[in-house]
């Protein structure tokens, strides 16, 4: 299981558009494929960008 500092990293890489920083971060954490990863951070990307006016 990847632990909470590890996600909040990938997101934090994410955040600051380092998108193959994140995608190697995640591959290595969760241990699946690099391609795996990057539709991961993909999503992460597109969810990010879905944000509510306050």
């Amino acid at each position: 299981m990847v632990d909470a500092f590890a996600w909040l990293r990938i997101a934090a890489l994410v955040d600051a558009g380092q998108r193959e920083q994140a995608v190697e971060l995640l591959s290595t954490t969760m241990a699946i494929s690099a391609d795996e990863a990057a539709r991961l951070v993909d999503g992460l990307s597109d969810a990010g960008g879905e944000r509510r006016p306050d």
